[in-house]
């Protein structure tokens, strides 16, 4: 039996208290006299979008001093990850002071680079995000995506100029809003699409009814919107190559080699084209085949896109592609990973290996710079960097290779 009095003594000693979820952790927000208030304020704070849960917790002291708690009110948002789509760091990046160089393989690699975790999300290529109104208004639309992007260009491109990183934004998103407009504006002409006629009677219905000065992008405009409806790497692959191969007009292979260099720029294509390797050595050993038209496919399918890409590249018709990968290889050959990961004794015969691989009696594998990323790659096994570095870089790399022409075409090639 509850002495007279009682129930007083415990409403006074009796608090709810509002906890919110948020971070990850709950955080007493404050504490209040009737559960009502309690539950009111609890619900208007789920509102908060800070907030990802809240509850109301019942506390109250008992007659014999100790305390007691129970939930009376509990509710939590259903909180979706958000996807990591951040901006990646780059060194370098083209100086473009016009839209159409926007268009361009060099600004489209470093699109590819820079937006790599959005595009690989999305399944786009730059070119696809280039030619369609949507998908590049979703990017700009995108919180602190393109303002990121254009901001890391703009303070490489200010260093090539002289001019400030502001001057060299504002032009840049100037460029880009141009870009926008002119995909809004071609989106709406009436051009068949490729998925109903194909990519060859598109181009002659676009010969027919677009500017010369228009045609190849009106053209790009509508296999762009073909294939943002593939959501897969390996199928826009091959649907561009098929496609490419329907007629004989010469710009259904430059539009090829422009897709296929821009899919490559996803996170798992070219490994899936090349195919797993011992080390990072033998991938660019196989990525050089690859780009010569040599690499090993023996055991695939015929219908795999690796084999017709192979030919094209040994036949030099897709030098779009081979620019790229030229460029990711000798980015993994300037790279501090290792050659022979978990190999340390393999790691100087991988380098030696691609040095005989690169550098022939009369030319080197893509030119000076292949030389220049050899001999860096050299300096890695030295204690000393610095000009002396260099200095005995060169020497021993062209003391490595096995006759005179070879030295005489590496240093040739270095100077």
């Amino acid at each position: 039996m509850i002495e007279p009095g009682t129930e007083d003594r415990v409403a006074r000693i009796t608090n709810y208290e509002i906890h919110v979820f948020h971070e990850g952790r709950w955080i007493l927000n404050t504490i209040l006299d009737t559960e009502g208030q309690a539950t009111a304020l609890a619900k208007g704070l789920l509102n908060d979008k800070k907030n990802d849960g809240v509850r109301v917790i019942k506390d109250w002291r008992r007659p014999d001093g100790s305390y007691g708690e129970t939930t009376l009110f509990e509710q939590m948002k259903r909180v979706e990850r958000k996807k990591d789509v951040s901006v990646a760091d780059i060194a370098a990046a083209p100086l473009c002071n016009e839209p159409i160089a926007l268009y361009k393989p060099d600004a489209r690699a470093t699109t590819n680079r820079l937006l790599r975790k959005y595009l690989d999300e999305a399944i786009l290529t730059p070119t696809e995000l280039l030619h369609n109104y949507s998908e590049l208004k979703r990017v700009l639309n995108t919180e602190n995506l393109a303002a990121s992007a254009v901001e890391k260009v703009a303070g490489i491109q200010a260093h090539l100029t002289g001019q400030s990183s502001r001057v060299r934004r504002d032009l840049l998103f100037k460029m880009i809003d141009q870009v926008l407009q002119r995909a809004r504006q071609a989106g709406d002409t009436s051009f068949p699409r490729v998925k109903d006629v194909g990519l060859p009677a598109v181009l002659k219905a676009v010969d027919a009814g677009a500017p010369p000065e228009d045609r190849d992008y009106c053209a790009m405009i509508a296999l762009s919107a073909h294939l943002i409806g593939i959501r897969n790497w390996t199928g826009k692959i091959s649907e561009v190559l098929k496609q490419s191969l329907n007629g004989g007009d010469h710009r259904l292979a430059v539009m090829a080699d422009t897709v296929v260099a821009d899919v490559f720029g996803a996170s798992t294509v070219l490994q899936d084209m090349i195919g797993q390797q011992r080390n990072l050595g033998m991938y660019i050993q196989r990525l050089a085949d690859f780009m010569d038209g040599h690499l090993a496919l023996g055991g695939r399918e015929s219908s795999d896109p690796a084999i017709d890409i192979n030919q094209r590249l040994g036949t030099g018709s897709f030098p779009q592609t081979r620019a790229f990968l030229t460029d990711a290889a000798l980015r993994y050959l300037k790279s501090a990973q290792p050659l022979a990961r978990n190999e340390p004794g393999e790691e100087f015969e991988a380098f030696k290996k691609l040095l005989e691989r690169f550098v022939k009696a009369d030319e080197i594998f893509a030119g000076p710079e292949t030389a220049e990323a050899l001999a860096m790659r050299y300096m890695r096994f030295l204690p000393q960097g610095g000009v002396s570095g260099r200095r005995e870089a060169v020497t021993v790399a062209a003391d490595l290779l096995a006759t005179t022409p070879q030295k005489v075409c590496f240093l040739v090639s270095l100077a």
